[in-house]
């Protein structure tokens, strides 16, 4: 049965998608970080995300790293403003582990001028600039595809928030959660075993894989939705793509689920996803 009449057949659902169109980013490449920075003055955690511009792989940043742009940002999902700094100075530090041991970091200083009211009391000032210190532990960055973890670091010199590479869309990524992780993890700064999350895994889990035409679905989610993640990740426009996806993919698909509409919310995610096909899968 060809997918749109096996939708229709399921389930009357009114669909009103209205997606962001992909605005393809100039930066060639970019390497992202991701993390939460908790203090209890804030009243709330601050998602947290790194971009280093224009280079593939912190081994060819560590090889030029002078006057490298890089982006950083926090706050929450809907409010994010990414702040450019430059990269002037890099040095080697030591610290002491848990453990008493010592662990080198190599850390780089950017600075920015603008005028930033609300710098959390993650960005230093130095002569009148705002001073961004980051860095990743060891040197050896050069073997495997995984990109080790980057530290921010406060006045004394101590990791302040801990930042792990964003998840990269690939074919092992499970099918629904490339999306729904994307747009409730990385762009909200809700947990991984939110109450999102846990209802519309156990939607798949339980409900759509003992069903053979949802399980067929989910297979083909798993090959297209890596590839449109990639391409939605790449995009200037990201922060808003993942802010449609969570209000109007998980936000009402959570509703019928909530309603015991179980056969509607495949079928909303399904139409969902087919329009987001047409929109970022080329």
């Amino acid at each position: 049965m060809k997918r749109r009449k096996f939708i229709q057949s399921i389930a009357a659902v009114p669909v009103l998608i209205s997606l962001p169109k992909l605005v393809k980013s100039q930066t060639v490449t970019a390497l992202n970080f991701y993390g939460v920075y908790k203090n209890e003055k804030l009243g709330a955690d601050k998602t947290v995300h790194l971009h280093i511009y224009g280079v593939e792989s912190v081994a060819s940043f560590k090889s030029n790293s002078s006057q490298k742009e890089i982006g950083f940002c926090v706050g929450t999902g809907d409010s994010v403003k990414t702040t450019k700094f430059k990269i002037y100075k890099n040095d080697v530090r030591t610290l002491k582990s848990s453990d008493g041991e010592e662990v080198l970091y190599e850390n780089f200083l950017a600075e920015n001028s603008e005028d930033l009211a609300d710098n959390y009391g993650i960005f230093q000032k130095r002569n009148g600039k705002n001073v961004l210190d980051f860095g990743f532990e060891g040197f050896d960055f050069n073997h495997g595809n995984s990109e080790p973890t980057a530290y921010v670091f406060n006045k004394n010199g101590n990791i302040l928030i801990t930042l792990e590479p964003e998840r990269k869309a690939s074919s092992e990524t499970d099918n629904m959660d490339c999306f729904l992780t994307s747009a409730c993890v990385y762009h909200k700064g809700l947990d991984d075993k939110c109450y999102e999350l846990e209802t519309l895994r156990s939607l798949r889990e339980t409900y759509m894989k003992p069903i053979p035409q949802y399980n067929s679905m989910l297979s083909e989610y798993k090959v297209i939705a890596p590839a449109m993640l990639e391409n939605i990740y790449r995009a200037e426009n990201k922060s808003d793509i993942l802010e449609c996806i969570y209000e109007q993919l998980v936000v009402p698909s959570i509703h019928l689920v909530e309603q015991n509409k179980l056969d509607e919310a495949v079928a909303y995610y399904a139409e969902f996803v087919h329009v987001m096909q047409e929109e970022y899968l080329n």
